[in-house]
């Protein structure tokens, strides 16, 4: 077995080992939809994609590695939990909105875990309110 295949193992075994721990998240992302040449607005679409993670709780104040200050001193973004989430139909990134239970997180940060350069076989997401 190669690396890939131990380490895809590995996640679903411990999907399966945390049991009820994992929880079905709905990931939702706007995007540009159809622009109205008559009256120059452009709607928004939003589209909704569930997934299977692990939320692991963090303390309330903690910093996001990825977090910036912004010019005039705005506050630094602040980390909520700490997602693992199964791939699904789309990528997450940075400011799609998360729903874990019925909280709206922002994913202030996402990696992938690809061992072989290419297919993703875990998310690791940072999210705050």
């Amino acid at each position: 077995m190669g690396l890939q295949a131990t380490i895809q193992a590995a996640v679903v075994t411990a999907f399966e080992a945390v049991g009820d721990l994992v929880a079905t998240v709905v990931l939702t992302r706007q995007v540009t939809g159809a622009y109205d040449a008559a009256t120059g607005d452009v709607t928004m679409v939003e589209s909704s994609y569930e997934f299977e993670a692990i939320v692991d709780e963090v303390m309330e104040g903690a910093s996001t590695s990825g977090g910036q200050r912004a010019t005039g001193g705005a506050e630094v973004e602040t980390v909520s939990a700490k997602v693992y989430m199964k791939p699904g139909d789309v990528d997450p990134v940075r400011g799609d909105v998360l729903r874990i239970n019925e909280t709206k997180y922002r994913v202030l940060k996402s990696e992938p875990l690809k061992p072989d350069g290419k297919t993703v076989l875990l998310w690791q997401l940072e999210v705050g309110v």
